[in-house]
């Protein structure tokens, strides 16, 4: 369950690097993905934004796909939503690759 978002007022500079003359955009103090509803308004310019996008798709992607789809939680492309996770099976010196769906995964509800 999404929580209302609460928004705190406009910063006017990037909490990342200091910017202030480029257009910036608002920063979810807790991330999106994982349900975070504190917005901070006017505080991350594009570039930084765009690093943290990035580490932030990742890490709760690879991370947490599972969980959130578990939980339930919120998604802005639901219809990219992954359902399965890339696992590493290591036999005798040989590295292989399996995808498994998330429903047979265990120990994540």
């Amino acid at each position: 369950m999404r929580l209302p978002p609460t928004v705190f007022p406009e910063l006017g500079y990037c909490v990342y690097c200091g910017n202030t003359k480029d257009e910036l955009t608002k920063e979810h103090i807790i991330p999106y993905a994982i349900n975070g509803s504190y917005i901070l308004p006017q505080a991350s310019c594009s570039s930084c934004s765009s690093i943290t996008s990035k580490f932030e798709d990742k890490f709760t992607r690879v991370n947490y796909g599972q969980y959130r789809l578990n939980k339930n939680y919120s998604s802005r492309n639901k219809k990219k939503r992954r359902t399965t996770q890339i696992c590493h099976i290591f036999d005798e010196g040989n590295k292989n690759e399996i995808e498994v769906k998330f429903t047979d995964l265990r120990g994540c509800k």
